[in-house]
């Protein structure tokens, strides 16, 4: 398995996932198959929803230096949508996958690999639109693609270990091969044009120059004396104490408690801890404050950003601040700075910025590997 490739829009429509793909399916003694051998799509269901919570609440748990990215991803609830569409926003489910059989679901290992979702959201850059990301290979056993190399595929999830490109299931490169053109498979990232072993927090790390704070550590992590680190671990500044500035790669690397902001005037001093702003209040102004409550963006005209709710549909916006201000599914539109709804794959559109992928291609919405397919 590779990549979640895009978006689509509700997290009630997991629960319907079921129903749309085969109807109800049978109770299922080991979890994970129906007593008719199909799989279990309502404990599929129960599971893709899982994946969600935990990939967001991995993501949220370890922000710690980036502002703009924390700010982006929302309250857990926003998250999770946004992680529930990608799951949903492609030309066939998972669970529709697995109904026909070319997805096998074991919920026996789902812990396992639910635990590694989260410890991996933790290590890499989570961000809404969501990116796509890598199943960890604890989750091999849970779900397995039965399509063969060559096989005709619409999602990565069918192929048995390799993942679907054009169409077709490829095998994905081995630890030691080059990732020019083919992806790792899993457990492995592309560093530097080959496929090496991920790292994870504890494990030892190499910087690749002075100011590679990441070195060959997955992005979220910091190589600190030679060992991948967490923001998280590195979360020792209270309220009013100095902290590290990431812009000031000579600073020592210490990041402020969990709901409070490193604010700095000058990237060649350190910055100062601070709480939240309130409500409706101004932010980002001087310096780098603009942090804000739960639910709440640092949002609006420049010359008035403050802490606002995020907009609906047909609402006016600003392409200002720390993040689109839009809700999930939508994006503030440039030319008429209105939050507009983006497409699902396959709907018809204008240009990238129309679809939930980012991808328009040939007048139609499309995962990121589909625009490049003859």
């Amino acid at each position: 398995m590779q990549s979640l490739c895009s978006s689509a829009r509700q997290l009630v429509l997991l629960a319907a996932l079921a129903a749309v793909a085969c109807g109800p399916a049978s109770p299922s003694p080991d979890g994970g198959v129906s007593s008719d051998g199909g799989a279990d799509t309502a404990a599929l269901a129960t599971f893709l929803a899982d994946v969600a919570s935990r990939r967001c609440e991995g993501a949220l748990a370890c922000m710690a230096d980036e502002i703009e990215r924390s700010q982006s991803l929302g309250t857990a609830a926003h998250c999770v949508e946004a992680v529930t569409a990608e799951l949903n926003n492609r030309a066939i489910t998972i669970t529709e996958a697995a109904a026909r059989g070319d997805v096998r679901f074991d919920a026996s290992g789902a812990e396992g690999c639910l635990a590694a979702i989260e410890r991996d959201a933790c290590e890499e850059r989570v961000s809404i639109p969501v990116q796509a990301f890598m199943w960890p290979p604890e989750c091999d056993a849970v779900l397995s693609g039965t399509l063969a190399p060559e096989a005709e595929c619409l999602i990565d999830e069918q192929c048995d270990g390799g993942s679907c490109e054009c169409g077709l299931c490829v095998a994905l490169a081995a630890e030691g091969a080059s990732c020019e053109t083919v992806a790792c498979g899993a457990g492995l990232r592309c560093v530097e044009g080959t496929c090496a072993a991920t790292l994870h927090a504890g494990d030892a790390c190499t910087q690749l120059a002075p100011d590679d704070i990441p070195g060959t550590c997955p992005a979220n992590l910091r190589c600190v004396e030679g060992i991948c680190r967490t923001s998280a671990e590195l979360r020792t500044a209270a309220e009013g104490e100095d902290c590290y500035s990431p812009r000031d790669y000579e600073s020592p690397l210490v990041f402020c408690a969990a709901g409070l902001e490193c604010h700095f005037d000058r990237a060649d001093e350190p910055g100062t801890c601070v709480g939240a702003h309130a409500l409706d209040e101004p932010c980002d102004t001087g310096g780098s404050h603009g942090l804000c409550p739960d639910g709440t963006l640092c949002h609006g005209p420049s010359d008035d950003l403050r802490c606002r709710p995020y907009l609906d549909e047909g609402e006016e916006c600003f392409p200002s601040g720390w993040g689109d201000p839009c809700g999930p599914g939508m994006v503030c539109a440039n030319g008429d700075s209105l939050c507009k709804v983006l497409f699902d794959n396959g709907a018809a559109c204008e240009a990238d910025g129309d679809c939930e992928s980012g991808f328009c291609s040939e007048g139609s919405c499309a995962a990121n590997g589909d625009r490049f397919c003859s």
